[in-house]
């Protein structure tokens, strides 16, 4: 292990495997047509570690620093509020005029708090969805990793001591496999039920938190402790699978330990994409594909799903009446929008998105708040003086 890793605040290989998690989320909703792509929902998880680790790692190294908190949320408030919230306005200005989006524009108007503040992922099991093509059905992710954001920094803020946020990022793992245990006793076998909540999907972020602690803290331990956690979830997860396959026939493995073992796969890759660079990292992770696909990936998640829906809500019937089967017409539609996903994401990469994204180190410049503070001083001086 290298130590100057851990002093490190940009982490090439991390671009090329954003691109290989948004890879995986496309080949699920865009090429299911095609055997075993639609395991590629396994990319959520994939970016639930990034995420974790990523965002533990930069408030670690930044909160000595003066506004800490303030530059942490103007960085992501650039990063993610524009694009979702341009979405967001679009529908509900939009979808009430368009007559094939009636059904789901009554659905998100009557709970659209939940989306403005970001908790889809609680809409979803709070108010049963008309059905799964919904045009915003993807952000229930976004709201889990908005949620966590404005916790994490916070708790981080408060616990002075690696050791003890580490353990408190090991308590809310298991507090999520224990209650998606609790969950199946009260509620049974609900996909909603298990796939949205937040204690569903906050393995990842969990995990990749403590990849970023346990580097912080102990480089030469981070490893070990990877290890250990690794291979109890693993272990955990194979006890529970025998066990249903055996004594406990119906016990679903996959929903108490499912995640956590994939969260934990995902941590490892991760973990050595940092660690272990080498010439076969550099070609197969940081070449300059997935690097680029990495730089557009959050475009690509917002436009992907609603452009797929959109093609198939008008265009379905079309290709229908030409003679096309529902499979073909499906694949055609599939291909199609992903092609126009794509060069949508590209666009709005560079015409859009590099220029709010450039505010981010103008913005969180030392001294930036002194100065803002001084000039509203100045302009309120004069009102106050004439008042008084």
């Amino acid at each position: 292990m290298n130590p100057a890793t851990v002093n490190r605040s940009y982490y090439p290989a991390l671009n090329g495997l954003r691109g290989v998690a948004i890879i995986l989320v496309l080949c699920r909703h865009h090429l299911h047509f095609i055997p075993h792509f639609e395991f590629g929902w396994v990319g959520v998880d994939l970016f639930f570690v990034l995420s974790g680790f990523l965002i533990t790692d930069i408030l670690l190294k930044t909160k000595e620093n003066k506004n800490f908190l303030s530059n942490f949320y103007i960085r992501r408030i650039l990063k993610i509020f524009p694009l979702y919230y341009g979405v967001l306005l679009l529908f509900f200005l939009l979808a009430p005029f368009l007559q094939a989006l009636q059904v789901q524009y009554n659905y998100y108007h009557s709970h659209q708090a939940m989306s403005w503040f970001h908790l889809q992922n609680w809409l979803y099991i709070f108010h049963q969805k008309p059905n799964d093509f919904l045009l915003l059905n993807h952000f229930w992710s976004l709201s889990v990793e908005e949620q966590f954001y404005i916790v994490w920094p916070f708790v981080i803020l408060s616990v002075k001591n690696c050791k003890l946020l580490a353990h408190i990022a090991c308590v809310i793992l298991a507090i999520c496999i224990i209650g998606r245990f609790a969950s199946w006793l009260y509620y049974g076998n609900g996909y909603t039920n298990f796939y949205f909540q937040y204690m569903t999907r906050l393995d990842g972020l969990c995990i990749g938190s403590l990849i970023a602690i346990w580097r912080f803290s102990s480089y030469e331990q981070a490893r070990k402790k990877l290890f250990v956690l690794v291979s109890t979830l693993l272990g955990a997860h194979f006890v529970v699978l025998v066990l249903a396959k055996t004594i406990f026939t119906g016990l679903p493995h996959f929903q108490f330990f499912g995640y956590s073992s994939i969260a934990a796969i995902s941590g490892v890759i991760v973990y050595f994409a940092v660690e272990k660079r080498n010439a076969w990292s550099k070609a197969l992770i940081e070449n300059s594909v997935l690097t680029y696909i990495g730089k557009i990936s959050y475009g690509l998640y917002v436009y992907h799903w609603p452009v797929l829906v959109l093609f198939k809500i008008y265009a379905m019937d079309i290709l229908l009446s030409y003679g096309y089967t529902r499979y073909a017409s499906n694949v055609v539609l599939s291909l199609a929008g992903l092609v126009a996903a794509i060069m949508l994401s590209i666009a709005s990469y560079h015409l859009f998105e590099k220029k709010i994204l450039a505010l981010k180190d103008v913005i969180t410049e030392a001294g930036f708040f002194t100065r803002a503070k001084k000039k509203l001083l100045l302009l309120l001086k004069p009102a106050a003086s004439s008042g008084g």
